[in-house]
């Protein structure tokens, strides 16, 4: 359950508690009797908020029962998390907690430091090899070669950064991707 994102068990030998704020429902389900003593059960499990009816997490759940002794026992189970609704999740917008947002910020501006001072070491553990940048005003985008030879140009000019600010940012969140808008000075 632990990898499956549920927190569970607490504590060894603790029980389950009920969230009233939470609850869940089956969806898609479909039992199949392969024989008089085997079973396979699959069905989507969803977990959702009560107050506003948001899924927080939906599962794609296959379970194999077995008849032992004249009972029904469950004797496998696989559980992920669906990837249908993970993707749906990683295509809307989330908000950005400020601690995440300070970190983002703080990197942006790593990455300008490092650019401006001709930081080759920090340039390359900060700037991806499939990084694209593109520039206002050129018909060019750049690669990672080109914002490091970009550096060292500015470097070999003799000019020198003496002001960098960030007049308006704003973030987007898709999943595991921050879309980054900034003006700068």
């Amino acid at each position: 359950m632990l990898a499956n994102g549920i927190d569970w068990p607490k504590n060894k030998g603790s029980k389950p508690y009920p969230d009233p704020s939470r609850s869940f429902r089956l969806l898609d389900v479909d039992v199949n009797f392969y024989s008089p003593e085997l079973a396979v059960a699959s069905f989507n499990l969803e977990f959702f908020r009560k107050a506003d009816n948001v899924v927080q997490n939906r599962f794609r759940i296959m379970d194999v029962y077995a008849k032992r002794n004249g009972s029904w026992i469950q004797a496998a189970s696989h559980t992920v998390v669906d990837p249908i609704w993970k993707s749906e999740q990683a295509s809307n917008p989330t908000a950005v907690p400020p601690q995440m947002r300070q970190r983002i910020l703080t990197a942006r501006e790593a990455v300008w430091r490092a650019f401006f001072a001709n930081d080759r070491t920090a340039l390359e553990k900060l700037i991806p090899a499939e990084a694209i940048a593109i520039d206002d005003g050129s018909e060019q985008w750049s690669n990672r070669d080109a914002i490091f030879a970009g550096a060292k140009y500015f470097a070999d000019s003799g000019a020198k950064l003496v002001r960098l600010e960030f007049p308006k940012t704003e973030m987007q969140v898709y999943g595991n991707t921050v879309v980054l808008y900034t003006t700068y000075l």
